[in-house]
């Protein structure tokens, strides 16, 4: 015997249909929100990459025409000899950071040395921040002594100025060492002697 199936295709109950409330309606869901903020965001990302490879191409393109304009100016037989001229401007800059010139202790002692006072020794020795100088020399008599090393004590550029190993002679002479030193940085300056 053959078994009937009573089957419809009218649904026997009332689904609850969504159309029924309120019309048909769009419903988002929180995964396709999020897939359509990074799509976006990656639409927005490769637009911005692309002006600015194009941006870049454009500054790359001027700086080569730029540069291509300046090696017709400028050589590069110039562009070596002005970095040579740059090389030699800064040594030249070094050396005269470096420099002194003694030329100033002479002209003191020539203007600040009594009249009747006679240098007989002179020695020059150089440290690593100033010029060491010492000598020997003869005064008429103690007061002519002492007035010498008041004169060579008003230069404020003296440091450390000794006069010792005094000593009268037979003829009555006095006899003296004297010893100072001269700061390098005062020896560049014209108002050393001052």
């Amino acid at each position: 015997m053959v078994e009937v199936i009573n089957s419809s295709f009218i649904p026997k109950k009332e689904f609850n249909n969504k159309t029924k409330q309120g019309g048909d309606k769009f419903h988002l869901n929180v995964f396709f929100l999020i897939s359509l903020v990074v799509f976006l965001s990656m639409i927005i990302a490769l637009i911005g990459v692309n002006l600015w490879k194009i941006d870049l191409e454009r500054s790359n393109r001027e700086l080569k025409e730029n540069f291509a304009k300046n090696k017709e100016n400028y050589g590069i037989d110039t562009i070596m000899q002005f970095s040579e001229l740059n090389k030699r401007i800064s040594v030249g800059k070094e050396l005269l950071k470096k420099h002194y010139n003694i030329l100033p202790i002479f002209s003191f002692l020539e203007k600040k040395t009594q009249s009747n006072t006679l240098l007989t020794e002179f020695n020059l020795e150089e440290g690593e921040n100033f010029i060491f100088v010492s000598g020997l020399g003869i005064a008429p008599d103690l007061d002519d002594l002492y007035l010498q090393s008041k004169s060579y004590a008003e230069n404020k550029n003296i440091d450390k100025l000794i006069l010792s190993n005094i000593l009268r002679t037979k003829e009555g002479f006095v006899m003296f060492n004297f010893e100072f030193e001269v700061d390098k940085t005062n020896l560049t300056t014209r108002e050393f002697i001052n």
